[in-house]
């Protein structure tokens, strides 16, 4: 089991990270797939559909970090990565998940509160959606 990162702008060749130590994530998130198609029904009820590319694939993401640490992620560091860096969906960056995989995504969600999850940590959710 690998520590959940993001890497700006690559992994391989990253100018800004997060990781998440084990045991920072949390366990509640189920990826969702989207169509994107419109779809509808004729005025005489026949299907109508228009197929507009590939599905759309998000990982609600959902993660607890310090309020200040100077050894791990914190308020600090994640504020800077989101506003700073990646912009929210401006930019894409890299997700490397529990299992080692590397995803190329981008923040998905706009407005998103930081409650306080115990004593000195904060949690957040963020929805990634795959490039």
């Amino acid at each position: 089991m690998a520590d959940p990162r993001f890497d700006y702008p690559t992994a391989a060749s990253h100018t800004s990270s997060l990781v998440f130590v084990q045991g920072g994530q949390l366990w509640k998130d189920a990826v969702s797939i989207a169509p994107n198609q419109i779809i509808a029904v004729t005025m005489g009820g026949s299907p109508m559909v228009d197929n507009l590319g590939d599905s759309e694939i998000i990982h609600p993401f959902t993660a607890r970090f310090k309020s200040s640490s100077v050894t791990e992620a914190d308020y600090d560091d994640v504020k800077t990565f989101v506003d700073e860096t990646v912009q929210w969906a401006l930019n894409t960056f890299q997700w490397t998940d529990h299992n080692g995989t590397v995803r190329t995504v981008r923040i998905w969600n706009g407005k998103t509160s930081w409650p306080e999850f115990t004593y000195d940590l904060l949690q957040f959710a963020f929805l990634l959606r795959e490039e």
